[in-house]
């Protein structure tokens, strides 16, 4: 007997994906934002960490702004620069508290493939939808 039909666990696996890429779209539009008002603040470096998973490296910077300290993913060549100085500029803008951009950092690309990434749930939910129709 079966417990769960294929086609209504990738609908439901589907269905999960695609919320968790819109949350992440939502996220990904407020760097947006925060890139196109190019408005730049001088925040006092705390510390510049590397972390590694496997063989990919993460590089963040840890600092104070407004006696409030925030974090920020950086990349290489700004964590080599960053993790010496005691004040570096990052792109703030006061409608987004808590989020801080490298200067020269686009997130265009990454806006592309959650698109793309929502689209192919949706057509992943539709043909299970269908399937489980014919089935049904």
């Amino acid at each position: 007997m079966k417990i769960l039909n294929k086609w209504l666990a990738i609908f439901v696996l589907c269905t999960a994906f695609c919320v968790l890429f819109i949350a992440v779209l939502i996220r990904k539009k407020e760097s947006l934002q925060v890139e196109k008002a190019q408005k730049s603040v001088l925040v006092a470096v705390l510390r510049a960490k590397e972390s590694q998973i496997g063989r990919r490296r993460s590089y963040y910077l840890y600092f104070s702004y407004q006696g409030k300290e925030n974090s920020a993913t950086i990349d290489k060549e700004f964590f080599t620069k960053a993790k010496s100085l005691q004040s570096v500029k990052l792109l703030h803008d006061p409608e987004y508290p808590d989020l801080f951009l490298q200067p020269g950092r686009s997130e265009k690309g990454q806006i592309l493939s959650s698109y793309i990434l929502i689209t192919s749930s949706v057509f992943g939910m539709i043909y299970s939808i269908i399937k489980l129709i014919k089935e049904g």
